[in-house]
């Protein structure tokens, strides 16, 4: 089941991420979002640009692995990781992109809203 969190941030601004079953983050989202709405939107651009192509495996100074998908030019979505192996990068890859083929328009508007836990 795909499921989403939305969370205000730290710094003002709203950011979404993918959860896994077992509520680990697979994603988050490339952009800090204004306002839910945009947040919402963003979400769903994200699941869209994951259906047309496949995220770019992107190999770090530190020699770590992630991966960004992009929407045309502008990136849409991020590993929540970093992966010590290239192959563990490669089957987030996969995961994500199977999370994001079971989206339906509908899930957006269920995710999940999370407060700010600081004050």
């Amino acid at each position: 089941m795909v499921r989403f969190d939305i969370r205000p941030a730290n710094h003002g601004g709203f950011l979404w991420r993918l959860l896994s079953d077992n509520n680990r983050t697979m994603a988050t989202g490339a952009h800090l979002a204004e306002d839910r709405a945009e947040c919402l939107d963003s979400l769903r651009r994200a699941a869209e640009a994951a259906g047309a192509q496949r995220p770019r495996l992107v190999h770090e100074d530190d020699g770590t692995w992630s991966w960004t998908l992009y929407d045309g030019e502008d990136p849409v979505a991020r590993s929540a990781a970093s992966y010590s192996r290239r192959i563990d990068c490669l089957h987030a890859i996969d995961r994500f992109v199977e999370l994001c083929g079971e989206f339906k328009p509908g899930t957006a508007d269920e995710a999940v809203f999370r407060p700010s836990r600081r004050r």
